[in-house]
């Protein structure tokens, strides 16, 4: 069975990964959403992240949309269908 990260290049899945992390153990966040694979973007640095700051998208920004969880989950956590949705629109 394929992976939709199948088709990500290798950069891209750090991103995933790094936004799951975040979320899960800097935010102790339940779930995955659209705000923590922009922090990853940030912090992975690239093309992606000079686009964020050409139009003035910083990370405080960023984070007081992300929020902080009340919990510190373990594990896998989901993806929100918002970022499942940036997912399809990326390998479209």
């Amino acid at each position: 069975m394929s992976n939709m990260f199948d088709n990500f290049a290798t950069r891209s899945r750090r991103v995933v990964v790094l936004a799951h992390d975040t979320a899960r153990d800097k935010l102790r966040c339940s779930q995955v959403d659209p705000s923590h694979l922009l922090l990853a973007v940030r912090w992975e640095g690239g093309a992606a992240s000079k686009i964020l700051d050409t139009f003035g998208v910083t990370e405080p920004m960023i984070l007081a949309v992300a929020g902080i969880g009340d919990l510190a989950p373990a594990g896998y956590i989901p993806f929100t269908d918002g970022s499942r949705k940036v997912f399809k629109l990326a390998v479209w």
